[in-house]
């Protein structure tokens, strides 16, 4: 615990060979004074070698929590990043953000209940910004109603070209609150998202579950959506080629899927409506106009 008055970040660390590695094991930081510009844990761009962050706890940083996207900078050095466990609390812009190619976080709680005292809070659970291939997997992410506003739980920079999230339970308490927001690609070829076998539910009202814009090749496979909030919609699909939905079940209030300059292959998926029916779909494939919102 403590406070680092006038600094950036409490501890930076980069590995600066290819061969290099560095472990950081049970680390654990809260921000004590509510410091309103201070990152908790931050790598550097000149990090190329391994680094392990290991059952570390990191809460109520107000400029990130684990900050490890800057190796993935274009004049980064793209070292990796493996997060193994440990919990990431209330921290603002992302409680994890990962950038260079092939970084991990695996077994990761996250969780959101109150927003940190900062001077424009945007409260995201896990943040995607550089390069691509990057794993987020066996993690929670749990976005309590209180937690402040923010861009969602699993956001993908524009300058991400594509990351996977899977065996992954995804909670949002918080109104018009997204479980998922991927951003325009700068590089839209194949830059799509994949969830495989991710969970998502909660009692938040209105907005979307999932807005995927500008991506190609998205794939949700083996997902399941059951939102109980009113007026609240699915997933959003906006000038999205080649998206791939197999496997899943969408339950929300609202419209399940919404495609707007957008195409997407549906496949053994079944769609539950308010009232309790349900349609299955055993292979469509579906463009503007065959899902109307209401």
């Amino acid at each position: 615990m403590g406070s680092c008055e006038n600094q950036i970040s409490l501890v930076r660390i980069d590995a600066l060979s290819k061969d290099g590695t560095f472990e950081f094991d049970q680390f654990k930081a809260r921000n004590t004074d509510d410091n309103p510009t201070l990152t908790g844990v931050y790598v550097g761009d000149s990090h190329a070698g391994e680094l392990v962050f290991k059952d570390c706890e990191l809460e109520g940083f107000s400029d990130n929590g684990l900050y490890a996207s800057s190796p993935g900078l274009r004049s980064g050095k793209n070292g990796i990043v493996r997060v193994e466990g440990g919990k990431y609390r209330n921290n603002n812009i992302s409680n994890i953000r990962l950038g260079s190619t092939g970084s991990t976080a695996r077994n990761v709680d996250v969780v959101a209940t109150d927003p940190p005292d900062a001077e424009s809070v945007n409260v995201r659970g896990i943040r995607f910004r550089h390069r691509q291939d990057q794993l987020v997997e066996n993690s929670r992410i749990h976005i309590g109603p209180d937690s402040g506003n923010g861009f969602g739980a699993v956001v993908f920079h524009p300058e991400n070209r594509g990351a996977t999230v899977k065996n992954t339970a995804i909670e949002v308490h918080r109104d018009d609150y997204k479980a998922i927001f991927a951003l325009p690609a700068i590089e839209p070829a194949e830059s799509g998202p994949v969830f495989e076998n991710v969970s998502i539910s909660g009692e938040a009202n209105g907005g979307f579950v999932g807005k995927i814009e500008g991506r190609t090749g998205t794939v949700f496979s083996g997902c399941t959506i059951d939102m109980s909030g009113v007026d609240r919609h699915g997933l959003r699909f906006s000038s999205a080629e080649d998206t791939l939905i197999e496997d899943c079940r969408i339950a929300v209030s609202g419209d399940p899927i919404v495609l707007r300059q957008s195409t997407a292959t549906i496949v053994n998926t079944t769609i539950v409506s308010p009232d309790g029916e349900t349609e299955h779909i055993e292979r469509m494939d579906a463009s503007d106009g065959d899902f109307t919102p209401r």
